[in-house]
Formats: structure tokens, sequence, C-alpha cells
């Protein structure tokens, strides 16, 4: 059985990722059950990381992030950044149908699912992350604006008082 056989198993499962106790065996009903590291190192080794459309979306999450973090002083090219990334987030079922039929036309293998587990990897938590770090810069761009603004509060009250 290769390796991307063993992880639509494993998926079809319900993944079954319970962390082996110490001291007891590593199997239920007769199952073997991954560990988490066991079930990732399987997802790794089932992709296969040359095709074009995978370096494509690779390449797309790098340049998110690149974008991201020098458009700190560009909040118009972050709205776009986040809006575009939310829209792929919420289409990402449709993405996901629309690729589970027709992937012959771009990949070597089906890796769409009915559960869209390979869309959420690859797309998904990517850009859920990136939409968490334009958050924490934005949070930060308020909280030092919010400061500026106190301060210069404070300043125009002490020149009232002198």
């Amino acid at each position: 059985m290769d390796s991307l056989e063993a992880l639509q198993e494993a998926l079809e499962n319900g993944m079954n990722l319970k962390p082996p106790v110490e001291g007891a065996p590593n199997t239920e009903n007769g199952e073997e059950q991954l560990t988490g590291l066991q079930f990732w190192s399987l997802f790794v080794e089932s992709v296969n990381w040359k095709e074009p459309w995978i370096l494509a979306l690779v390449t797309f999450h790098i340049t998110c992030t690149f974008l991201i973090c020098v458009s700190r002083s560009r909040p118009n090219l972050q709205m776009v950044l986040f809006f575009t990334m939310a829209g792929l987030g919420f289409a990402a079922e449709y993405i996901n149908e629309i690729a589970a039929l027709n992937w012959q036309k771009f990949s070597e293998q089906q890796y769409f699912d009915h559960g869209g587990f390979f869309v959420a990897v690859m797309l998904c938590f990517p850009i859920l992350i990136n939409l968490v770090i334009l958050t924490i810069i934005w949070l930060c761009t308020a909280s030092e604006m919010l400061i500026a603004v106190k301060r210069a509060e404070l300043k125009r009250k002490d020149k009232k008082k002198d």
C-alpha cells in the first residue's frame, strides 16, 4: 500500500490519531492507530511536491506572507490581501469540489476528498495563519495610534494648564 492510499484509509477511518498510551498496544479493535507525527509524515510523503500547481500554491502562500510583512505602512494593500485571502478561504469548499471533478487536468494524483482535508491543510491553514498575522499587525497599529492620540491629548491638557 503506498503512502497516499494509507493516508486516504486513515482519513476514511476517522484518522485514528489517538496517541499511544505508554505500555498499551498500539491497536484498537485490531486496527493500528496512527500517532499525530506518523499521520503528518504520511501526509507529507503522499504529496508530490514537484507538481507545478502545488509549487504555485506554496509560492502563493509565501508571496502573501512576504507582502503582509513588507506592507505594514500600506493599509490599502493589506485590505486587498485580507479580503482576497478571506474570499479564498470562504470559497475553499467550492474549490475542493471543482478540483475533485477536474483533478486529471492538472494533477497526477487525486488529492481532493469529500471532506476537503487536503484543501484545508494546503489552502485554508496557511491562509488562516496569514490572516492572523494581518490581524496582529492591525492590532499593533491600532494600539500605536491610540498611544499617539492619548499622548497628544495629554500634551494639550498640559498646555492648557500652563
